[in-house]
């Protein structure tokens, strides 16, 4: 796919944006065998049976305060118009105070001790109320996307429950941020959702940041809930690029979403990632301004960059047009934009 060739001819909004993330019950602890699961509470308007294990020092107190705290969130959030009637007549949230992986996971083989689709949430994630709204919200989404559309790519599904985070919450996810401190990362890379929180390996969460950028910026420009809701619940085979192809494209035709940005995967990755350095630019009606925060300009380009990726570097001169490397896109006279797709 040539994406650079129609940079020119797409309309180009701007933006600023959210994350979160997900990895497997381990099998057993230094010491051995893990505690057993213990059931804490029955969430019944969600449909939920809440379990804990190793929860904290005093665990039957602390698993049970925290089961406490989740069940106060849990009816709302099962309410909210992205869930209601959508998840599973009974599933399980397992509190696992021995999982060392990250703050949240799911995987459609997760189950509870009585067989149930389940979350697992690290007690330590879920102290504070808004982390665990947010924590909650992606893990649930993830539960019930995984359902409706079992074989999606990751970075879709990624996406999508970062997205819902702020739907629901109103609060964007911290590695929004991260996302343009470390612009150049693979929009379409699998994340592991195994790595811990403390991984070494840190363009995880700036990866997590440009997925929720991207989709969030679909979501502001692109149909809003209607985009949402085809993109979480579509019955469609497609997947990834070409399930993006397919939404984009109908709701571009039906008139929902007439932006130019909108009429497919290629025209709105491009756009998108101008947007990330073009922040500051004013073009009314044709961009999706999110705030004063766009992704870090370089003094030079760097080595190279992953697939469907993007950086922007300050030209040698200051000339109009900016004299930039073949192939990359001079845009107004102090910035060049390379963009990668694959």
């Amino acid at each position: 796919m040539c994406l650079i060739s129609i940079i020119k001819a797409s309309i180009l909004p701007a933006l600023t944006l959210l994350f979160l993330r997900p990895a497997t019950v381990p099998a057993a602890t230094a010491g051995g065998p893990p505690p057993s699961f213990v059931k804490l509470a029955n969430a019944m308007a969600a449909g939920a049976t809440i379990w804990g294990r190793a929860c904290g020092t005093m665990q039957d107190e602390d698993c049970g305060r925290t089961a406490s705290n989740i069940s106060r969130q849990l009816t709302q959030i099962a309410n909210h118009g992205i869930f209601k009637n959508k998840l599973p007549k009974t599933w399980a949230i397992l509190i696992d105070g021995t999982w060392t992986g990250a703050a949240g996971y799911w995987s459609p083989t997760l189950r509870a001790p009585d067989g149930a689709a389940a979350i697992l949430l690290k007690p330590s994630a879920v102290s504070n109320s808004m982390d665990a709204t947010r924590l909650l919200v992606h893990e649930m989404m993830h539960l019930v996307h995984g359902a409706f559309r079992p074989e999606e790519k990751s970075w879709v599904r990624e996406g999508l429950a970062l997205l819902s985070e702020y739907i629901v919450t109103g609060f964007f996810n911290p590695a929004l941020h991260i996302g343009f401190k470390q612009p150049e990362t693979s929009l379409t890379g699998a994340t592991d959702p195994r790595l811990p929180e403390d991984s070494p390996d840190s363009n995880r969460a700036a990866e997590y940041g440009h997925q929720l950028q991207y989709f969030y910026y679909l979501y502001r420009l692109c149909g809003g809930q209607k985009f949402f809701d085809a993109l979480a619940f579509s019955k469609s085979s497609s997947q990834g690029m070409n399930l993006l192809d397919e939404i984009l494209g109908g709701l571009h035709r039906d008139g929902t979403a007439p932006d130019a940005a909108c009429e497919n995967f290629g025209r709105s990755f491009v756009s998108f990632e101008i947007a990330r350095f073009a922040h500051n630019m004013s073009v009314p009606s044709q961009y999706v301004v999110l705030g004063a925060t766009g992704a870090i300009v370089r003094d030079k380009p760097t080595a190279g960059i992953p697939e469907f990726s993007a950086m922007a570097y300050r030209p040698e001169k200051t000339t109009r047009p900016p004299r930039c490397l073949p192939g990359d896109l001079a845009w107004n006279h102090d910035l060049c934009i390379r963009i990668r797709g694959d």
